[in-house]
């Protein structure tokens, strides 16, 4: 039978925790190891990704055949993708079978690169984290994904579809008096936001700066503007001192929500029903990637 045949399949098991890291060439966000039969790897964690996608090199690792061609519209300008399904993923119990995944080389037409350590195997984007209730835990750089059917939530924040119907997912953002809407975006280092929306004043500029993100190889010179806030409040807390950037968007994209918020928050996310719980933490250093370390992740062919 060809792989991608079959709709995407989850057969859930016990909860599993999985470790974050950082790679050299990217020390801020957060990967996760993964075993795949040319060695281990990483993925980059990325809600802000509506389609997970795979590195060209580990698709003709695995052998897998590649389809079609789809234009994808990124920060930073466009990239052609082509597309797979894999055979089968694994999050400790959890197995998971043909998973469709987009395919190209990251290193050109994004902002990941391979670290000396090793290979970036792909990003796992929200169209896989979805289907399960995802823990992430700043203070032990941990993630741990359980079945939605068995993980109720409790007190929950509302998260909002994009533009009423996508599948990336918006989390209300109290500054100035305004409320904003950014999307949970777990690839982006620091938050971005339309600044009109909220008449946030510029309190600095940096001319020509280098911004990479899907898109353009290479990335894209800009002049970045930015915004200190005193405080924000996010799911009922306060977080004090933080500096936003401004980014230059139509009237119904308010921006990426990124790591320097979600990182403050233990946070728990039922990303299919769309509710989320978050209490406020003290984030613990972000370990390095040590290939070979303990990891319940694997990707077969």
């Amino acid at each position: 039978m060809v792989a991608g045949c079959h709709p995407f399949h989850v057969r859930y098991g016990a909860p599993v925790s999985l470790p974050l890291v950082g790679v050299s060439t990217d020390e801020s966000r957060w990967y996760l190891p993964v075993e795949t039969p040319q060695g281990q790897q990483v993925l980059f964690f990325d809600t802000g990704y509506a389609r997970t996608t795979c590195d060209d090199q580990l698709v003709a690792g695995l052998g897998l055949p590649v389809r079609g061609r789809t234009r994808i519209r990124g920060e930073v300008g466009s990239a052609v993708a082509r597309r797979t399904w894999l055979p089968s993923v694994q999050f400790g119990e959890h197995q998971l079978r043909d998973v469709p995944c987009q395919v190209r080389d990251l290193g050109s037409t994004s902002s990941i690169e391979d670290p000396a350590e090793g290979a970036v195997a792909g990003v796992l984007g929200i169209d896989v984290l979805r289907r399960f209730v995802l823990e992430i835990d700043p203070t032990t750089a941990t993630i741990t994904l359980s079945d939605p059917r068995t993980r109720p939530l409790g007190t929950t924040e509302r998260l909002r579809p994009e533009g009423g119907f996508g599948p990336r997912l918006l989390l209300k953002l109290e500054l100035g008096g305004h409320t904003l809407r950014p999307v949970l975006d777990t690839g982006a280092d620091q938050t971005w936001v339309r600044g009109a929306a909220a008449d946030l004043q510029v309190t600095q500029v940096q001319p020509s700066v280098l911004v990479r993100g899907t898109g353009a190889p290479g990335g894209e010179l800009r002049d970045l503007q930015y915004f200190h806030l005193d405080e924000v409040r996010v799911a009922g807390a306060t977080l004090h001192d933080l500096v936003f950037i401004d980014r230059d968007r139509p009237w119904w994209s308010d921006g990426l929500l990124g790591l320097d918020v979600i990182g403050q928050f233990h946070g728990v996310y039922d990303l299919s029903r769309r509710r989320c719980a978050l209490f406020p933490v003290v984030p613990a250093a972000l370990p390095a990637w040590r290939p070979g370390q303990p990891t319940a992740a694997a990707i077969g062919g």
